[in-house]
């Protein structure tokens, strides 16, 4: 059996995800056109669990941390708890490019060991861009389950900080939810930054 170095390991792991994630806009572009086409939508999932969980592997928490945000986000739509609103489509295929960024950073040797701010923005996005797309009645349900993914995953790698404000949720939903309504938690208002 073959040894590897960590970086012969980190180099096959980047060009490996770099291949499998440029395939997922299709794939994701594909179920969008058309929501019977599932299996579009679980081979987009499986592309990025993948990456995740290599990641996790070789100890390279900022991609596992982010790649993580994406997969939960998937799970959402793949779960029917949110469909793939054109809001969600563009975190998707943003979060995508900065993971080839992050991806092609790592290939060339420089290996990140946190988020940068705009990945740490595009996951302090999620919960409001899943409660916008949502339902009414699934809006505080589903938000609530992506900021509890995101603030799990930083909490596991050891960066509380990773995502920038604790997600603190209304004890009541409005009645008449709107994406303005999900906009931000009352009690903390999104930075511009963030916006």
């Amino acid at each position: 059996m073959e040894d590897f170095t960590a970086q012969e390991l980190i180099h096959e792991f980047v060009a490996e995800a770099l291949e499998s994630l440029r395939e997922v806009p299709r794939l994701l572009d594909h179920f969008r056109q058309d929501a019977t086409q599932i299996e579009a939508l679980h081979a987009a999932f499986r592309a990025i669990h993948s990456i995740k969980g290599t990641a996790a592997c070789l100890g390279l928490d900022a991609y596992k941390l982010f790649a993580h945000g994406l997969e939960n986000l998937l799970a959402q739509i793949r779960d029917g708890k949110t469909p793939l609103s054109e809001t969600l489509w563009e975190i998707l295929i943003e979060g995508i490019d900065l993971l080839e960024g992050m991806l092609g950073s790592a290939g060339e040797g420089r290996i990140r060991q946190h988020l940068g701010p705009a990945e740490e923005a595009l996951l302090a996005r999620l919960p409001w861009a899943v409660c916008s797309a949502s339902s009414p009645g699934a809006s505080r349900a589903g938000s609530e389950v992506a900021a509890q993914a995101i603030q799990e995953v930083s909490e596991e790698i050891g960066s509380p900080g990773a995502v920038p404000h604790p997600v603190s949720f209304p004890s009541q939903q409005p009645a008449n939810l709107s994406a303005a309504a999900c906009s931000a938690p009352p009690s903390q208002p999104v930075p511009a930054a963030f916006q």
